[in-house]
C-alpha cells in the first residue's frame, strides 16, 4: 500500500519468493511515494521473477487508503491466507 522498491538493484527473491502472492496499492496522485515509483517496483519485481504480482491503482488517491483499496486488500489476503476455520 502506497510503497515501492527503494534499492531495487538489491532486491533477490528467494525461491519460495517467487511464488509468493504479491499485491500493489497505489494511488495516482500521492505525493509522498510517486506513482510512477510503485509502476517501476512492480516491472522490476516482475523481472526478478515473481509470478504471481497484482497492481491497483486508485485515481486520484493521494497518500492515504480509500474504501476500495481496503477492500482490495482485504479480497487479496482472504485468497491467499489459510482459512482458520
Amino acid at each position: 500500500m502506497s510503497g515501492y522498491l527503494p534499492r531495487p538493484d538489491q532486491f533477490k527473491p528467494s525461491a519460495a519468493a517467487l511464488d509468493t502472492p504479491t499485491l500493489f496499492c497505489h494511488g495516482t496522485s500521492d505525493d509522498v511515494v510517486r506513482y510512477d515509483w510503485a509502476k517501476l517496483s512492480e516491472q522490476h519485481v516482475k523481472e526478478k521473477g515473481v509470478k504471481n504480482v497484482d497492481f491497483k491503482t486508485y485515481e486520484r488517491m493521494g497518500h492515504s487508503a480509500v474504501p476500495s483499496e481496503i477492500r482490495d486488500v482485504f479480497n487479496f489476503l482472504s485468497k491467499v491466507l489459510p482459512d482458520s476455520a
